[in-house]
């Protein structure tokens, strides 16, 4: 009967009221609706600041990931299974962005290393090609671009420097650009002029001399006129000029800057004590002292090398930070720093490698001992050529390249007489009056030139395909190709 249906309809409608979502569940839907936008929003503002295809990757994922929350919220409302925002966020978020998103992030950024990888190992190869080609690479030819007169009075010498070379005479010197401009001339009167550079600084004395320039691009900064005649120079990369000095009483290691100022350093030797100063060098940062020391004991000649170090070693007693006597009675002439922590000493008989990465205990990484003599020794950066000449009649002269921690890193036999070597880069460069010759790294002749004249110098550019030839009164600049 009709009453039985309305309350039949009535118990309907009271059951729907309680499938369906409440006033409150409803804010909570469309809370995390605005939540979701915000996200997104947010998003979008920090695109800026990734990759393009990151950004879009995260685009689409997102846009995915809402559209599935929201099929399922509805799928809930269908149900009266509505849950609520923290179990939906748990649930939806973690499931679905966490591992869509992060999945796509992954296979995004192994696709870009893998990209990354390759590009770097084609870079590899292509250097390697190219330093390959460039060690073997000859020249064909030799053009001059530039020609004029040697304007320095009595030549003596010529030295890299600058943008180009500084040629300098017993009347003068000149500081000639890489264009040929002479960009200053420096008079003076010497009778043994000798040539240091270091750095942006040149030095010019007169060996058995008391005078002494210090030079840059600009011209002369400093001159001096020692009390005692200079017997050897070396120069730090300041522009500090380092002497030894002799008179009759003593011998005297003096310091004078780039302004010609004399330094309140001294070291003070005499043969009978300390011993003769044979020769001397500083570091570039004009902190580290290497000298060579002849000295007397039980009425035999013996050597020794000292360093000193005017930074680190100021607590020690002379500022000596170490001293090795292991030559004997062979004489060590020559010393030399390769870098701030490489150091050798050339002896008549032993070739001896420092290292000084200890300023406080320098320390001995390599020694030879030569057979053969040494005729010439040569270095550049983080390299050492030693001549030696058999002592049979006729044979050719042979030459060992050392790197800084003195290993051996190619020998290779010479059959021409030539009078001055030196390392161009991994390039070797030689020349005699006659005439020049240019040798790749593994000994193979890249270029020769026989000029037709006296020859004087040749003095490499900045780069390694220009030369500046001196000789028979002209100085010209050569391009090889």
């Amino acid at each position: 009967d009709d009453n039985t249906k309305i309350k039949y309809l009535y118990n309907e409608l009271r059951n729907m009221q309680n499938v369906l979502p409440s006033e409150e569940e409803l804010d909570k839907l469309q809370k995390i609706e605005i939540d979701l936008e915000v996200k997104h929003d947010s998003l979008n503002e920090l695109s800026y600041y990734f990759n393009p295809l990151y950004v879009k990757v995260k685009k689409e994922i997102h846009e995915k990931n809402v559209k599935k929350i929201r099929e399922e919220q509805k799928r809930n409302l269908r149900k009266g299974m509505l849950v609520n925002e923290e179990e939906q966020t748990e649930d939806s978020e973690e499931r679905f962005l966490n591992r869509d998103f992060e999945k796509e992030i992954r296979a995004y950024k192994r696709k870009r290393r893998l990209i990354i990888l390759a590009v770097v190992l084609v870079l590899v190869i292509v250097a390697a090609v190219w330093y390959f080609i460039d060690r073997s690479r000859t020249y064909r030819s030799m053009t001059v671009s530039w020609s004029q007169t040697v304007e320095v009075s009595s030549f003596e010498g010529a030295v890299g420097f600058a943008d180009g070379l500084l040629v300098y005479g017993r009347n003068s010197a000149s500081y000639v650009a890489q264009d040929g401009t002479v960009m200053w001339t420096e008079s003076y009167e010497m009778s043994n002029p000798a040539a240091v550079i270091c750095g942006e600084y040149a030095a010019i004395c007169d060996q058995g001399g008391i005078d002494l320039i210090i030079c840059n691009a600009g011209g002369k900064q400093g001159q001096i006129q020692t009390s005692s005649p200079i017997m050897r120079m070396a120069l730090a990369g300041q522009g500090m000029a380092v002497v030894i000095q002799e008179d009759t009483r003593a011998e005297y290691v003096s310091f004078y800057d780039h302004t010609g100022k004399k330094l309140d350093i001294e070291i003070k030797t005499r043969l009978q004590g300390d011993g003769y100063p044979l020769d001397l060098a500083v570091s570039q940062s004009g902190e580290q002292l290497m000298v060579s020391y002849v000295y007397v004991e039980n009425a035999t000649l013996k050597n020794k090398v000292v360093f000193y170090n005017f930074d680190v070693g100021q607590d020690m007693v002379d500022r000596i930070v170490g001293g090795f006597e292991q030559y004997e009675d062979t004489m060590v002439p020559r010393v030399t720093y390769l870098n701030e922590t490489q150091a050798v000493a050339f002896g008549d008989k032993l070739l001896t490698f420092y290292s000084l990465k200890n300023q406080l205990k320098p320390k001995t990484v390599q020694e030879y001992t030569v057979e053969d003599e040494i005729t010439k020794v040569f270095y550049g950066d983080d390299q050492v050529g030693v001549v030696t000449v058999p002592k049979e009649k006729g044979a050719a002269a042979h030459l060992t390249v050392y790197n800084g921690a003195g290993e051996v890193q190619r020998e290779i036999d010479f059959s021409e007489d030539f009078s001055k070597i030196e390392f161009v880069g991994n390039e070797i460069l030689v020349y005699n009056e006659k005439g020049f010759r240019i040798y790749n790294a593994d000994g193979s002749l890249k270029y020769q030139e026989d000029t037709g004249y006296d020859l004087s110098a040749v003095v490499p550019g900045t780069d390694k395909k220009t030369y500046y030839l001196i000789g028979n009164g002209m100085l010209q600049k050569a391009v090889m190709h």
